[in-house]
């Protein structure tokens, strides 16, 4: 006995599916071998950030976050 084919998803479905970056084939696809998901481990950044510029970032966060505090005390 052959099986039922799946219902194609609604059109809100596939532009959600899109939106994600998913497509409908993905859900059945077999997981990757452990060739595949060492290439993708190399194909990884590295996401480590100089020290002197995470003070930069941070002392700016500070920075607006004290404006926007004297502004909101300013104008309340």
């Amino acid at each position: 006995m052959e099986e039922p084919q799946p219902l194609a998803p609604g059109p809100f479905r596939q532009c959600l599916l899109w939106f994600c970056g998913m497509s409908r084939g993905q859900a059945g696809s077999p997981p990757p071998t452990e060739e595949a998901g060492a290439a993708t481990a190399r194909c990884l950044e590295d996401i480590s950030e100089d020290p002197s510029w995470a003070r930069v970032v941070n002392l700016n966060a500070l920075l607006m976050m004290t404006v926007a505090t004297f502004l909101w005390g300013f104008y309340a």
